[in-house]
């Protein structure tokens, strides 16, 4: 199965299900920028047990691997990402369905 690009905020549907991509708010002034991460009330029930930072160089593939029980949250502070998503969840809505994020 090829990868659909989601464009925008509008092409979520094709998204595999509870894949969730939201765009974050930059506050900035005179001191430098701050915009919220993380909120508890975006993925209620969810307590993270994990936050990871990476710098990769440009050209790299980084992060090829399967979670089978496992939430990831993704926050680009410079430069681009490409997330390629494939739903691998036996009996899931969107069995099989995969999508690129750019």
């Amino acid at each position: 199965m090829s990868c659909s690009h989601i464009a925008s905020m509008s092409d979520v549907s094709r998204l595999p299900a509870d894949v969730t991509v939201r765009s974050l708010v930059a506050h900035v002034d005179a001191r430098g920028t701050l915009a919220e991460i993380f909120r508890a009330e975006w993925h209620p029930g969810i307590a993270p047990v994990q936050w990871s930072v990476a710098s990769t160089r440009g050209g790299v593939l980084r992060g090829v691997h399967v979670h089978l029980r496992h939430d990831d949250y993704l926050c680009v502070l410079q430069g681009r990402l490409t997330c390629g998503l494939r739903d691998m969840r036996p009996g899931s809505p969107t069995q099989d369905r995969s999508a690129t994020v750019a």
